[in-house]
């Protein structure tokens, strides 16, 4: 049986639906002190323009813009349903102060640089330049731009995406994700880069301020010696590298050097990355870049921001239903299993959804959240010694739909107690 085969279902309301299209960020915090990797020497903290023992966390600002076009006539004169068509969206999560500080126009024009090469390093341009004009998959198409996005018959039709987010910081350098995407004809392709950003110094890290002056060769030859190794042992099938990549970013413990589709294996293995260790690169990382790892801590790793798509609203689903839901991550060790929690929204609202637990004298809040149309949405990871924690819950939901009327539903407050020994037995 297949691992879902023992999903544990526990109905708050009526139905279930599984559908995607929802996202969210999780940071996740390890602040296990300072990097052994390097000996710390004072010339070197010198070096690396660093302002010892500041730390302030990174603010950052969400933000997306769309563009939508269409032609102005069908794609075929004997087709009138179906038309060119063409989407262009972008979406950021970008910071607005980097350790304190507001004046951080490099980490923008480093940014517009890869997400909008003919942006000459402004960013603001590089927007309005790609939002400006469709791509079609014909020539000369005379077109017209639409305020919302196309409901007729897409089949020639080309979207283009933007992703700019944070993916990685700590005390000595953010790392920012820049991910170019295309759909056209229903084939997927996309390209990541990446910018360094020394926190410290205020500054972008550059290849150059990274690695030490000629030691390309050098750090091709570590690269290549890693692809035979994952090769040979883990049996993935990569080849030689004919050039070093420029498109790296730094970790906790070492660097990737990114190799977009088709570079170093078949298109269809999409993109591949290259971790060498700090340890393997010291001897060819600049004395100010060694001085930033020496340094480090308070790690934070971000989630990738994605496209959100509009809500879908389906029929019969006006009827309210609501579930919560929980997946075995190993249903072949269920004795012992931890369990993934979903909220499952199989209706056209959108729910407000509040769960709580109970020590028996007191509430509090375990889980708060939009839940929306037709979607499911992670609540938590729940280990086997917390479950008797769970076994009187709360839950109120409030019901609405956005941007068009609907019937009224009823706030609703409904308490549940949970059979938890049901969780680690087959069919049940």
């Amino acid at each position: 049986m297949t691992k879902r085969t023992y999903i544990i279902i526990i109905a708050l309301l009526v139905a279930l639906d599984v559908a995607t299209g929802f996202w969210y960020i999780v940071n996740h915090i390890n602040t296990d002190g300072k990097s052994d990797l390097f000996d710390r020497r004072s010339e070197l903290i010198a070096a690396a323009d660093t302002i010892a023992d500041t730390f302030v966390p990174d603010k950052f600002e969400v933000s997306e813009n769309n563009a939508y076009f269409v032609s102005k006539e069908p794609a075929n004169d004997d087709d009138a349903q179906t038309y060119y068509a063409s989407i262009k969206r972008i979406k950021s999560k970008l910071p607005t102060e980097i350790n304190g500080n507001k004046n951080i126009d490099a980490i923008f024009a480093a940014i517009a640089d890869k997400a909008f090469p003919q942006s000459h390093s402004n960013y603001q341009s590089g927007i309005h330049a790609f939002l400006k004009t469709p791509v079609f998959n014909a020539n000369g198409v005379d077109y017209k731009a639409l305020d919302t996005e196309p409901t007729i018959t897409q089949k020639y039709g080309n979207v283009q995406g933007v992703k700019i987010y944070p993916t990685f910081s700590s005390r000595g350098y953010l790392v920012m994700a820049i991910s170019l995407t295309s759909y056209d004809s229903g084939k997927k392709r996309e390209k990541i880069y990446y910018v360094n950003y020394n926190r410290r110094g205020q500054s972008v890290l550059s290849f150059n301020s990274i690695f030490a002056s000629n030691s390309e060769d050098a750090l091709l030859t570590l690269v290549n010696n890693k692809i035979e190794s994952l090769a040979d042992d883990e049996g993935m099938p990569l080849h030689k590298a004919t050039r070093l990549s420029a498109n790296v970013y730094a970790r906790k413990r070492g660097i990737f050097f990114v190799y977009q589709a088709g570079e170093i294996a078949d298109e269809s293995e999409g993109m591949i990355e290259i971790f060498l260790s700090f340890k393997a690169l010291q001897k060819h990382l600049t004395s100010s870049f060694q001085a930033l790892v020496s340094e480090n801590g308070d790690y934070q790793e971000y989630k990738p921001i994605t496209f959100k798509p509009k809500a879908q609203e389906r029929k019969g689903g006006d009827q309210l239903n609501l579930y919560l839901s929980f997946l075995p991550a190993n249903v072949k060790e269920i004795s012992s299993t931890t369990f993934e929690a979903y909220v499952v929204n199989d209706s056209n609202y959108y729910v407000q959804t509040l769960i709580m637990k109970t020590d028996g004298a007191a509430w509090s809040a375990v889980f708060n959240a939009v839940v929306e149309p037709n979607s499911k949405l992670f609540v938590a990871d729940i280990e086997r010694s917390q479950l008797a924690s769970l076994e009187r819950l709360c839950v109120q939901t409030l019901a609405w739909k956005q941007d068009k009327t609907f019937m009224l539903k009823p706030a609703l407050s409904t308490e549940l107690r949970l059979d938890c020994t049901k969780f680690y037995k087959l069919h049940t």
